[in-house]
Order: structure tokens, then C-alpha cells, then sequence
């Protein structure tokens, strides 16, 4: 059972004192499905997919099992009406009348995308429609997904950029390519730049370059790191020995022994030497950080700068949805933004809160055999049976 984003979050996986799963739904505190499951994963879109037996099927959002529990792999419908099934190591798409519209013919299937999914047939890739039409008039060795209109692909060991006519935006000639946002990430030789979608560089070259989730890019040379805009213009000169994505106005740097915080303008915010910081995680939310020194871990308001807790935790993966997940005493729990301990330190594993919900395990590791795992919401109610 994974750790996944629920499209309803009041509808989700309940655990039975049998190890057994129903949908529940927690607005009316009712469960609304009759049968057990041994799975149950969310789809694409209002329905999931649900696994009995070692077969899957599919369960939609009042309960019902709209596909039985027949197939080696089901995946929730999409927006197409469309189910991906496994039957002997084939992939191939059902309707909601479980009717097969892409024979299961296929050595791998990516989901859809402006209507069109990759598929793998004799080692290799080409596109077909929702009806399983081919698309493609080539083959390719590798392939992403069409995002507005275009996608990554490979031949001959190099990448370029098509559009959905298969004309070809950007030529095939590079090591990788990523577009984001109009602009594509290239390699080539070991070095990385951007290029736009007229393949004109607009970039210098760098070792690495990374793109953030708020449209710049980190990028480092010769040991040292930075930032740079969309456009390809230095943001933060590359004076660092390491740093973070942004997130909001804040990025951690490290210098000399020491992580700090700037601004975007490379203001320092948070002085070197103050909080004596030896690792801090990359995310940033509502400006509080989590940072670690020789002491521990712990939460920094970087727009006070002011420790929120002191440095008491032992380990973190990280802050979301105004909750940070830290581990004390070989357990793990949450704290709010204001430093309380919201959700008791009691579980062996832990996910990120996601739509109001996390996925916790009481016993060892997730997906581990003999793990029991369940969720919790954002009060630390658990959905199971005690």
C-alpha cells in the first residue's frame, strides 16, 4: 500500500484488525465498502485500485467494485475512461464496461498524456491514441510524456523534441534533455544549458543544472553553486560550496563548514555562524526550515529568525502541509510550525502529510513483509481498527 495523494481525501483505506482494508469514508464515520481488500491504491482519478488474491480490480468512490479482482495489474480509471491491466506480463486498457479497447499486447505503457501514451513493442517505443491507434511514423529507443503538445524522445542515443505531429522542435543531438516551462535542460559532452524551443542557447554552460518547482535553476561548476533565472541570468553567483532549491525568498547555502540562509537577492538572513548549522533539508514552508546541528534537529523561522524547537529530534525527512515529521526515542511523529508536538511519537516509518493524510506503519518498515500500515490524518486520528 503506498504512500499516495488522495483525489477525495475523505474517502480513503481503512485497516482491519485482520489486515484487511475497506473504504471508509470520513465525513459520515461509515464505511462504504462491504468487502475486504488486501490493497487498496488510488487512481488517476475518482476511482482505485484495489488487489485481492494476488489480482487486481477496480473500486470506485461509493464502494462498488466496478472491475472484479481478475487481472495482474489495474490501475483506477483516468480522464479517458481508460484502465491500464496487466495480463501475462502485457499491458494493454479496459473500459468501465471492462471491455478491452488496447489489447494487452504491450511490453510497457506510460499513462496518457494530451491524449496519447508511450508504448514498448519489440524493444521499442512509439505513441498511440485512446483508441489504441499508432500515431508514431518512428520508433523510438526511449520516450517521456507529451506535456503541451511536446515530448522527450531518443534515437540513436541522442535526444531531442517533438511535438504531437512528430515534427522536430528540438534535433537530436544531446546527452538528455528536460523541457520545463518553454525551456529545455540540455547535455551535452558532460556539460549542461538551457536552450529554448528554437534550440538557441540562452545559458551558460555548467557541471549540473537542476531545475526548481518555482522556475529557476540550481546550477554548480568546478565544486562551486548557484542560481539562475529561466532566461539563463545569474540569480545568485556561483560562490558557494553547496545550496538548496528556493522555496519562497529562502535558500540555504553552505560555506566553510556551515549552512546559512540568503534571500534572493544573496542577502544573508540567517548569519553563518549563528545557529552553528551542519545540515539542513531542502524544502522550506511558510519560512520554516529544518535544520540540524551537533545537537540534533529542529525547526528554524527563518522570517524571525528564531529556533521554533530546540535541537531535540534525532532524524527528518522533511516539513508538509504545515507538519514536519521528526523521529525522537527510535519513534517517529509530527510538529506543527509552532513547535508542537502535534501527532504522538509512536510509529516505526512514516510518509509526508499529503491531501490531510499520511501513511504510518506501528511495525518496521513500509512495504516490508509483516508491516502494518494505515493512515492518519492531520489531528493524528488513525484509520484502523485498535
Amino acid at each position: 500500500m503506498g504512500n499516495i495523494k488522495f483525489q477525495t481525501m475523505n474517502i480513503i483505506p481503512f485497516l482491519m484488525t485482520n489486515g484487511k482494508y475497506k473504504l471508509y469514508d470520513r465525513l459520515t464515520s461509515n464505511f462504504i465498502s462491504s468487502n475486504l481488500y488486501d490493497e487498496i491504491i488510488r487512481g488517476i482519478e475518482t476511482t482505485y485500485s484495489v488487489k485481492n488474491n494476488n489480482k487486481y480490480g477496480v473500486l470506485n468512490t461509493q464502494g462498488e467494485l466496478i472491475i472484479d479482482c481478475q487481472y495482474d495489474l489495474a490501475r483506477g480509471f483516468d480522464k479517458n475512461g481508460l484502465a491500464l491491466i496487466k495480463i501475462n506480463e502485457k499491458y494493454g486498457f479496459i473500459n468501465m464496461n471492462n471491455e478491452l479497447i488496447i489489447q494487452p499486447v504491450y511490453e510497457y505503457v506510460s499513462d496518457f498524456y494530451d491524449g496519447l501514451a508511450s508504448v514498448k513493442v519489440n524493444g521499442n517505443r512509439k505513441f498511440i491514441d485512446t483508441s489504441g491507434n499508432f500515431i508514431s511514423q518512428k520508433e523510438y529507443e526511449e520516450t517521456s510524456i507529451f506535456w503541451d503538445g511536446r515530448c522527450e524522445v531518443k534515437i540513436n542515443g541522442k535526444w531531442g523534441l517533438i511535438d504531437k505531429d512528430e515534427n522536430i522542435l528540438i534535433p537530436f543531438m544531446y546527452d538528455s534533455i528536460t523541457e520545463e516551462n518553454k525551456i529545455c535542460r540540455v547535455e551535452l559532452n558532460g556539460e549542461y544549458f538551457l536552450v529554448d524551443l528554437d534550440n538557441n542557447r540562452i545559458s551558460e554552460k555548467y557541471d549540473y543544472i537542476d531545475y526548481q518547482s518555482d522556475g529557476t535553476f540550481q546550477v554548480s561548476r568546478n565544486g562551486s553553486f548557484g542560481h539562475i533565472e529561466i532566461n539563463g541570468n545569474v540569480l545568485i553567483p556561483l560562490i558557494y560550496e553547496n545550496c538548496t532549491d528556493f522555496h519562497g525568498a529562502y535558500s540555504g547555502v553552505y560555506l566553510e563548514g556551515k549552512w546559512f540562509f540568503i534571500d534572493r537577492k544573496n542577502n544573508v538572513v540567517i548569519e553563518r555562524n549563528k545557529y552553528n548549522l551542519c545540515e539542513i533539508l531542502n524544502g522550506i514552508e511558510d519560512g520554516i526550515a529544518v535544520v540540524s546541528n551537533e545537537g540534533g534537529w529542529g525547526l528554524l523561522n527563518l522570517n524571525l529568525d528564531q529556533m521554533v524547537t530546540d535541537f531535540i529530534y534525532d532524524q527528518s525527512w522533511g516539513i508538509k502541509g504545515g507538519l514536519c515529521s521528526f523521529k525522537k526515542n527510535s519513534k517517529w511523529g509530527f510538529v506543527d510550525n509552532d513547535g508542537v508536538e502535534r501527532i504522538d511519537f509512536k510509529y516505526s516509518d512514516i510518509s509526508y502529510f499529503e491531501d490531510g493524510i499520511a501513511h504510518v506503519n506501528i511495525k518496521g518498515r513500509m512495504f516490508e513483509p509483516n508491516s502494518i500500515e494505515f493512515y492518519i490524518d492531520d489531528q493524528g486520528t488513525e484509520f484502523r481498527e485498535k
